[in-house]
Parts: structure tokens; C-alpha cells; sequence
């Protein structure tokens, strides 16, 4: 996840559900 806006926290990630 690279946004210029958000550096300093990777964006959430969705939980793998089957």
C-alpha cells in the first residue's frame, strides 16, 4: 500500500475468510 497521504500506517487489510 503506498499513499503519499499515509506513510507512517499500512492501510488495514481485509481478514481472509474463506
Amino acid at each position: 500500500d503506498s499513499d503519499s497521504t499515509n506513510t507512517k500506517t499500512p492501510a488495514p487489510k481485509a481478514p481472509r475468510v474463506p
